[in-house]
């Protein structure tokens, strides 16, 4: 037995034992790292969908309150409850300043002194 682990044939197989050990644990190391990655990746997958369930969650009881169906009626059907009071606004259509509105002077004038005039205010 001392022979032969003293031979050149028991070095060579010894050594493409070591070589082919090292090549295996390279592999399973990065195997390995693959595999820590691609589990990082899904756990915060899983959390950002658990974050959406909880957001769709709180949203589902929302919609099913009674002060979302208050305000869908108030803006959909112009609900009302009985003891409040409705104003309407209605636009004045007349505020629509046309050239015929304004002074001569500010018509004819440069466009420096309509920047003066618009923004000082004309004195008429």
């Amino acid at each position: 037995m001392k022979v032969f682990l003293n031979s050149k044939l028991a070095s060579l197989f010894l050594l493409v034992l070591v070589v082919s050990l090292s090549v295996a644990l390279v592999r399973v190391h990065g195997n390995k790292k693959e595999l820590q990655d691609n589990v990082e990746d899904l756990s915060s997958k899983i959390e950002d969908i658990e974050k959406d369930n909880q957001r769709l969650e709180s949203l589902s009881a929302y919609f099913a309150s009674d002060a979302f169906l208050e305000k869908e009626a108030r803006e959909k059907l112009n609900y009302k409850s009985p003891d409040e009071e409705v104003a309407f606004v209605y636009l004045d259509e007349k505020e629509d300043i046309s050239k015929d509105s304004l002074p001569e002077r500010i018509l004819n004038a440069s466009n420096l002194m309509k920047w003066v005039y618009y923004l000082f205010g004309s004195r008429d």
